[in-house]
């Protein structure tokens, strides 16, 4: 018989060799959870690497790069990526589309991972594939920058804005003159230059001569801006009742040239009884013609389209009064994207001395006052105030995509005054609204709201605290600058607010001012001013992942 001592040391020998046999799958399941784990690190760094090269793909289709351009950089930017992690030789190319229509492009990453305790049983590798998704614009974007130009920004301050500024503009408007983004500039201090525009916000001006001049003394620029329009309804100045119309324009102001058929006349190839039989576009064939001069042309070629009609001989002007000067009837009627060539001579002497006297009279300008007062109404009949002498030099600038106005604009500010930030508010406010299209220059105009199609923004900014107003009825700058903050958001203004190196109060109403939490931003140096600027830029321009 064994002894109780053997035996213990028997079972102890089985015992280790059961422990040593169970280990090995132990140490299996083991081996193999750390393959798991590593292979689903690396799975996260290919998805990162992935996300990477699609943003950047749509970074260069918002820039204008064509659709071979943004597929090279997307791989370009996922190989670098892969070679970082070390796996660059485990991936095949990165498989990149491009959709133009929908604005999206996708990425699929198929990558083989190395097993290590796995390959014991036979897996030496494991594949990895992940699909990545971003998408670009599609909207457009009407954007109001309101800078701080008072006298605390004097220094590197002011040189930390301006380059914030014009870098939020490069993202925003990489192409310059094209894309879909517009940004107006509104620099404030003690108040705020209107420029060119003063005299007409205050009411010392007319509002026609003052139209005509904000387009400047060429007249191609008055005709380009209305054939942009594609329309004759989209700049009718003539009825005020429509679009802002500037009320009867003097007779002599057009003259019509003399120099053969214009281009694209509508009119009648053979008449019969009254009515037209055979309708015809662009020049006649003989002349005289009969022409139509006050048509609703559609589709159907419907004889009762032109309810007006009038012979013409070549050359004669299209109203048919064979006078040479065109009335306020036929500026409102001709479809200028075909009559423009028309119309070579404008006589800019008749709007008088008077109207260029008053040009700059006034451009400091401060609140508004009355019933309006927080509103974005109309400054004709509700003008603006008047009450200082003291302004930026930089203007505000209505909305543009021309880079070198923007650019020019912001190399201009200096830093001097106090700051009476409720009218930058206002007039970032009115530079988004159409209900101002009178007072801007036709191009330049905001247009009307579209939430679907267009995103009106607000980009407020300051280093102070609002200390200066002048309207002692309606509440201290802050009162009123809360006030016109709530009216914007409730006019659909989406608010962003940077507080640079500023105290708390200014803190305050920027904080209250933004239309979340995730729109108010602070920064305590150039560096982190640009930072801010660069989270708004890239957040308005619409890059983002989609997958």
């Amino acid at each position: 018989m064994r002894s109780v001592k053997t035996f213990m040391r028997d079972c102890r020998a089985n015992t280790a060799m059961i422990t040593a046999l169970a280990l090995i799958p132990l140490s299996l399941v083991l081996g193999a959870s750390m393959d798991l784990r590593r292979a689903q690190n690396i799975e996260n760094e290919i998805q990162n690497a992935s996300d990477s090269a699609v943003l950047a793909a749509s970074r260069e289709l918002f820039k204008g790069a064509t659709q071979a351009q943004a597929i090279a950089k997307a791989k370009e930017v996922f190989a670098q990526n892969a070679s970082s992690l070390g796996v660059e030789s485990s991936c095949g190319e990165f498989a990149v589309t491009v959709d133009l229509v929908l604005r999206e492009v996708s990425g699929v990453a198929d990558c083989t991972l190395p097993l290590t305790f796995a390959s014991i049983m036979g897996r030496n590798s494991a594949p990895v594939s992940v699909v990545a998704g971003s998408a670009f614009g599609g909207v457009e974007v009407e954007l109001a920058l309101m800078l701080d130009a008072s006298g605390s920004m004097s220094g590197s301050k002011l040189t930390d804005l301006q380059q914030a500024s014009r870098d939020l503009i490069d993202t925003l408007i990489p192409v310059s003159d094209a894309g879909e983004v517009r940004i107006s500039l509104v620099p404030y201090a003690t108040s705020l230059n209107a420029g060119v525009y003063g005299d007409v916000v205050t009411g010392i001006s007319d509002l026609y001569a003052h139209t005509v001049s904000n387009l400047g003394a060429d007249p191609t620029q008055l005709i380009a801006a209305l054939a942009n329009g594609g329309s004759s309804e989209a700049f009718d100045l003539y009825t005020a009742t429509s679009n802002g119309g500037l009320g009867a324009l003097p007779t002599e102001f057009f003259q019509c040239t003399s120099g053969g058929w214009p281009n694209n006349l509508i009119y009648c190839d053979d008449w019969d009884d009254g009515e037209c039989e055979d309708w015809d576009y662009g020049t006649p064939h003989t002349s005289p013609a009969r022409i139509c001069t006050n048509y609703d042309w559609d589709e159907d070629d419907d004889e009762d389209a032109c309810s007006s009609w009038h012979w013409q001989s070549e050359p004669a002007c299209l109203d048919g009064s064979g006078s040479a000067s065109q009335t306020a009837s036929d500026w409102q009627a001709l479809d200028w994207s075909s009559a423009s060539s028309t119309y070579t001579d404008f006589d800019f002497s008749i709007l008088g001395a008077a109207h260029a006297a008053n040009i700059g009279t006034v451009s400091c300008v401060t609140e508004r006052e009355g019933d309006q007062r927080f509103t974005n109404a109309s400054p004709i009949p509700a003008v603006v105030g008047a009450r200082s002498s003291s302004c930026p030099r930089a203007a505000v600038e209505p909305l543009t995509h021309n880079k070198t106005i923007l650019n020019d604009a912001i190399d201009d500010m200096t830093a001097n005054g106090w700051t009476a930030g409720q009218l930058g508010i206002a007039w970032s406010w009115y530079t988004l609204s159409d209900t101002w299209s009178p007072v801007w220059p036709f191009n330049r105009r905001a247009k009307p709201a579209d939430p679907a199609n267009l995103r009106k923004i607000a980009v407020l900014m300051t280093d102070g605290s609002f200390n200066t107003y002048y309207a002692n009825g309606q509440g201290n700058s802050v009162a009123q600058s809360q006030a016109l903050c709530d009216a914007m958001k409730a006019d659909g203004i989406e608010i962003y607010s940077v507080a640079f190196d500023a105290p708390s109060s200014g803190e305050a109403v920027l904080s209250y001012c933004a239309t979340s939490l995730d729109h108010f931003f602070t920064a305590d140096n150039g560096a982190e001013l640009q930072a801010a600027y660069a989270e708004i830029a890239m957040e308005v321009s619409q890059i983002r992942l989609t997958r």
